[in-house]
């Protein structure tokens, strides 16, 4: 949840009973935003983070680990553009593990979840941001090294904030959106169709010699150019759902299926109905191709529907 926005949930609308438009500070509720505000910021559970749309997001900490698991990768994206005063600044967050700081050098390392950070009391009783690295962030919060690696974990949180949007009509996006195979909702098309195109172009390419396998036994047929990509399909399918919610794999299941089908289906048409002018027998001739167009909108779907999560955060 952010702590403003103007469609996704938000702590200043709920709050408020409305939308709020401009500054929170000057709504009537305020004083009251501001109070519960606090209270979540000091909740053993939640942690705040700029990581939607560059504005302060409270996140549970059952994805903690997910944020952790992003951070300490300081991927390619990551450390992509990062100015010189921001280097400087998580060189000696490395070392000092916790540092007060402020400036465009803090925005830029806690876009990119490269640090955690958390509100404090100066001496003088300002508040400033205590800039920690991750190992310290999980010695302070007792949370428990992440289980998985950079890229399901990025997958995790995209397609949560892909469906909200979806859900709520809006328009958030993290820096990961800079990475520029997988930014968003759009990037995550972007990223199966080219997976899907050339999958189909390594196939195309190993049937030419046989006709498109046509003139392979049928057990062959059977085994190489149907059941094996299923197979491996399933695996891709499983690796990723495993660690997600379930309306988000089932959401990510319907994108693959429609990657895995659609564009095949288009350029076997191409290949066979057009070029070698067989029209549409060829989905009886073809019949293995026939049969994968359907595959995927079965299994992909009742996989994600197995092996995900019910909950977040559940343990699998």
């Amino acid at each position: 949840m952010l702590l403003q926005d103007r469609a996704l949930p938000n702590l200043a609308a709920l709050v408020a009973g409305e939308s709020v438009e401009g500054s929170w500070w000057g709504h009537a509720k305020g004083r009251q935003i501001l109070r519960a505000r606090s209270e979540l910021m000091d909740h053993p559970d939640v942690a705040t983070f700029k990581l939607v749309s560059k504005k302060v997001t409270f996140v549970h900490r059952q994805l903690w680990p997910s944020l952790m698991a992003i951070g300490c990768a300081r991927s390619a994206w990551q450390m992509a553009r990062l100015s010189s005063p921001a280097r400087a600044l998580l060189a000696r967050i490395d070392e000092e593990t916790e540092v007060v700081a402020a400036g465009p050098a803090v925005q830029g390392l806690e876009r990119r979840l490269l640090v955690a950070s958390k509100e404090v009391h100066s001496v003088s009783g300002a508040h400033v941001i205590a800039l920690m690295n991750w190992a310290m962030f999980a010695r302070q919060t007792r949370m428990a090294r992440p289980r998985s690696t950079e890229a399901p974990a990025r997958d995790r949180l995209e397609t949560l904030l892909t469906d909200m949007n979806e859900t709520y009509g809006g328009k958030g996006d993290t820096a990961m959106a800079m990475k520029a195979s997988r930014g968003g909702g759009v990037g995550r098309h972007v990223y199966f169709f080219t997976m899907a195109t050339t999958f189909w172009a390594l196939y195309f390419l190993a049937g030419l010699p046989s006709d498109y396998f046509q003139t392979w036994p049928f057990g062959l047929q059977f085994a190489l150019v149907l059941a094996a990509p299923t197979l491996a399909l399933g695996a891709i399918g499983y690796l990723r759902f495993r660690r997600m919610e379930r309306a988000s794999a089932l959401a990510l299941a319907r994108t693959m299926a429609f990657h895995f089908t659609a564009p095949l289906l288009f350029y076997d048409w191409l290949y066979l109905s057009e070029h070698r002018a067989v029209g549409r027998s060829f989905l009886q001739s073809h019949w293995y191709l026939s049969i994968f167009y359907l595959v995927p909108w079965a299994m992909l779907p009742a996989l994600g529907w197995g092996v995900a999560r019910e909950t977040e955060g559940e343990p699998r």
